[in-house]
């Protein structure tokens, strides 16, 4: 028996994860096999030592997380996780085992990782014209097409043009943009989202549409008010920084970071919402509660956050964000739940963080990953 493998089991047990036939086998282990039963051993009486039932009633576990995540990248900002999935890194950090499970499988992280490159698609620009544009992230150049001056730097689109027709970016699955508006406006493009928008904008509104996600910073022009259309509701502001959220098929979700806007939905329901609201339109109806301003603006820096979520829809939220397609082999995993998260370009490492605390297998098959 591999020291990996039970160590693996072990972390389940702790974060209560173990499936039925696991409790069985390890049942079986330790009465039949001496090494098992000293490895196992072993690892109870360090867990003995260390804190964990305080953990959850006194310890804010996202200092824990982030211990864990900094050897991975230095640079993550942690929410607060208080789900058992915590606890389970926490051992992880404690007994220095998390290389178990990031080394082990080399070939697989490389089939993986050659899997991204392959279905990597770019970001198109589509102009009104007809003509197509690939950008692509490390892309900087200086582009002219019919009398339109079009730069891109690094993930990043301005433009300068007097043309007023409607243009389409679209950011697929696995992707993120940054576009300048020629009234100073900027907009962040998460992954599998389109926006609508003109190179110059006339008249006495200036009007996006939009579908997917995107993070709004509003230039201020009084006289002009910027409109974003989505499929179910117009948000009209002056000058002011929101995100708006698309993804759920039949509800709208906006986030107010500063400013104001007021919300009309196509079936005539009008919402006024003040900073750190957001307002959720489904039903033809707007609720409006609090909401975290980083867990909701974390995909901007590359993140994100996951509560609670059981894995039939977790598998399309890490299929967007990562730009793969990702299926479930087994419907009696659809209901298990996670908490976590998922870092951009680090599909690995969400792999092997289901595989930790849920014990879900993956293989690259065809241009997918399963999950079992």
């Amino acid at each position: 028996m591999e020291q990996d493998h039970i160590f693996q089991l072990y972390i389940q047990h702790v974060s209560g994860n173990l499936l039925p036939e696991d409790e069985q086998y390890i049942a079986t282990q330790l009465q039949q096999n001496t090494s098992f039963a000293e490895q196992w051993k072993k690892l109870v009486d360090e867990g003995n030592t260390l804190p964990v039932k305080s953990f959850f009633q006194e310890t804010d576990p996202q200092q824990a997380l982030q211990q864990h995540y900094r050897r991975r990248r230095k640079i993550v900002r942690m929410h607060r996780l208080r789900m058992v999935s915590a606890a389970a890194i926490l051992l992880l950090m404690a007994f220095s085992g998390a290389w178990y499970l990031h080394q082990k499988n080399k070939p697989v992280a490389d089939s993986i990782a050659r899997l991204v490159v392959a279905v990597k698609a770019p970001v198109q620009l589509n102009l009104a014209n007809g003509n197509t544009i690939a950008l692509r992230q490390d892309s900087n150049h200086t582009i002219r097409v019919a009398g339109s001056v079009i730069k891109t730097n690094n993930g990043q689109l301005a433009y300068a043009s007097a043309d007023t027709a409607l243009n389409t970016l679209t950011v697929p699955a696995g992707e993120h943009y940054r576009l300048l508006l020629s009234d100073g406006s900027e907009v962040w493009l998460n992954a599998a989202t389109t926006l609508r928008f003109p190179f110059n904008f006339h008249g006495s509104t200036r009007e996006v549409s939009v579908e997917g996600e995107a993070y709004f910073n509003i230039a201020a022009d009084p006289s002009r008010p910027f409109i974003v259309n989505t499929a179910s509701q117009k948000t009209e502001v002056l000058g002011t920084s929101f995100n708006i959220n698309t993804y759920n098929d039949g509800a709208v979700q906006t986030s107010l970071v500063n400013g104001a806007v007021r919300l009309h939905s196509h079936s005539g329901q009008v919402q006024l919402l003040k900073p750190g609201s957001q307002a959720v339109y489904a039903g033809n109806e707007f609720t409006v509660r609090k909401f975290d301003q980083e867990d909701v603006l974390s995909w901007m820096s590359g993140i994100t956050y996951y509560h609670s979520i059981p894995l039939q829809q977790l598998a399309p939220i890490a299929a967007r964000f990562y730009g793969i397609a990702v299926e479930i082999e087994n419907p009696a995993l659809y209901t298990r739940s996670f908490t976590g998260l998922m870092e951009r370009n680090k599909l690995e490492d969400f792999l092997s963080d289901l595989k930790v605390t849920g014990n879900i297998n993956s293989v690259v098959h065809g241009d997918k990953i399963i999950l079992q």
